[in-house]
């Protein structure tokens, strides 16, 4: 089973509510986020092994922030609690024509302060099949550099493939050094790497010829980006380059291409509008490339599963299960289809999600209107390899919720009645002719 291990800074996030300015109400929300600590939570959240290093404050706010990683399923051991304080960063959201803003407060953090030799990374790497990191990481401290030049080195001694998203920040880079110097050096040890058109110009020195402030794209340059990169860097056996449009602050467009040196695939590309909360779209790519690196077959299904999961976070504000803890609401989603394959899931017209936080074997469910498929697929023989357990349990769980209204208190409720002694007469029926004959379609 791959095991993958992220490194870097996890801060503070400060958000405004809603689409507010800074401070027009007095308050801030307040979450944990960063960009290799959201691969690791994708990662976990598809069901792989991931885990999480990374320095943080021994005090009250680093325990917090360890306990929430955790929570998500990521292993959290090798991340070092030491004396300094975590970064903060304040994000206020756009709409519209006005673009969001970021404000960082993350100088002589933990992480950035951080000593090469904080972590053994032949622990660390035991067993480990993929490391990420970012450019954000190398861009915060020549400490953090270091460290992050020794962790890939590290990672290459011991045939750990290294991915890298090269994700250039502007207000980052202050500490004296430019970063085509300390990212050229980095990108040595890369296996893949993942990056946009601006990326590439301003942490590679790799130039393409359209306009990457614009917002439009010019797909037929992708290619030959993503060649120079390969011939300046022959290490890099895959290249992801994601091509997003950004028309407001609302409305984007988003797809992405791969190329192997052989092959060159451009995925499908999502109109996403309404945009709930773009920060940490770039990570869900990320962790969704490396889950289909992983699992697929072809590098073309890969990147069409990381398209699609980095257009679905677009339409999550922060945490996820904050959703489920009912202290957000969700304000859009995607179009959703449904192809049944057990009985009794109800999902053809249903406005449930349901989802299970591994710590503390947390179940929680989430209702919303707008969370009501378009259309849904019911056919019968799409049960039929169902395990005979798995049908068990659906006859049982019909069985279950109609007696749940069968019994209640009230008077004058014979139709309602008369319908749930028919249904309930009707499965016990069926599910024994189909203890008998799975494949009976009538009785499915």
């Amino acid at each position: 089973m791959a095991r993958i291990v992220t490194l870097g800074e996890i801060m503070l996030r400060l958000k405004s509510p809603a689409l507010e300015r800074f401070f027009q109400s007095p308050s801030l929300e307040a979450t944990f986020g960063g960009g290799e600590a959201n691969v690791a939570v994708s990662l976990a959240n598809y069901g792989m092994d991931a885990a999480f290093v990374t320095a943080l404050p021994n005090n009250a706010i680093g325990e917090a922030c360890l306990r929430d990683v955790r929570s998500f399923g990521v292993d959290v051991s090798n991340i070092k609690m030491m004396d300094g304080r975590m970064g903060i960063y304040f994000l206020e959201t756009g709409s519209n024509q006005r673009p969001s803003k970021v404000v960082y407060d993350r100088a002589d953090s933990c992480i950035a302060k951080a000593p090469v030799d904080t972590f053994d990374w032949k622990k660390i790497f035991d067993g480990a099949t993929w490391f990420h990191i970012t450019g954000i990481t190398p861009a915060i401290s020549q400490s953090a550099a270091d460290l992050s030049l020794a962790a890939v080195k590290a990672a290459k001694e011991m045939g750990v493939t290294v991915s890298c998203d090269l994700n250039y920040r502007k207000n980052l880079w202050k500490y004296g050094k430019e970063a085509k110097e300390v990212m050229s050096e980095l990108t040595k040890y890369v296996d893949v790497a993942i990056a946009n058109e601006e990326d590439f110009q301003k942490s590679l020195g790799i130039s393409a010829k359209s306009d990457v402030e614009s917002g439009e794209l010019d797909r037929d340059v992708y290619k030959q980006i993503a060649q120079t990169a390969m011939d300046l860097y022959p290490n890099l056996k895959k290249v992801a380059i994601t091509l997003r449009e950004s028309k407001s602050a609302d409305t984007n467009y988003w797809a992405a291409c791969i190329y192997d040196g052989k092959e060159f695939y451009v995925s499908r590309k999502y109109a996403i509008t309404d945009i709930v909360d773009r920060v940490g779209g770039g990570d869900s790519f990320g962790g969704g490339l490396i889950y289909g690196l992983n699992t697929y077959a072809t590098q073309a299904e890969a990147l069409e599963f990381a398209v699609a999961a980095s257009c679905l976070k677009h339409t999550i504000s922060g945490d996820v299960w904050d959703l489920y803890d009912h202290k957000r609401k969700a304000e859009g989603c995607l179009p959703i289809g449904v192809v049944l394959t057990i009985a009794a899931s109800g999902s053809e017209m249903s406005d449930s999600s349901v989802i299970t936080k591994e710590e503390g074997g947390i179940k929680r469910g989430y209702n919303d209107d707008i969370c009501r498929p378009k259309f849904a697929v019911m056919n019968p023989e799409l049960t039929m390899t169902l395990p005979d357990y798995q049908t068990a349990c659906g006859c049982t769980d019909i069985l279950m919720h109609t007696m749940e209204r069968y019994f209640v208190q009230g008077d004058a409720m014979e139709i309602t009645d008369s319908i749930a002694e028919g249904l309930l007469r009707t499965v016990m029926a069926q599910a024994l002719i189909l203890r008998d004959d799975p494949q009976n379609y009538d009785a499915r």
